[in-house]
């Protein structure tokens, strides 16, 4: 009887082993998965804030253009207006 209660410890004992085992195997993968989608979270992040810096550069050419016409619009009013007098 003591013969098969401690082939089942050894057996329970090298069954949990293993099972340790994975679990630090399934953990060290689990760490590298969330590596890489940091990584390209982070490139994500990073193009998308440049894209945004671009489009921040071309909203402010955009007013810059039209402050220019509104203001050659008001020539042009205030001209039309002297023409009419």
């Amino acid at each position: 009887m003591m013969l098969k209660e401690r082939k089942k410890g050894k057996q329970a004992t090298k069954s949990s082993k293993r099972a340790f085992e994975r679990g630090k195997q399934v953990t060290k993968r689990k760490a590298h998965n969330n590596k890489i989608c940091s990584y390209e979270l982070q490139s994500l992040f990073d193009e998308t804030n440049e894209k945004l810096t671009q489009c921040q550069a071309h909203v402010a050419e955009l007013q810059a253009k039209v402050v220019a016409l509104s203001h050659s619009l008001h020539m042009l009013w205030n001209q039309n207006t002297y023409l009419e007098l």
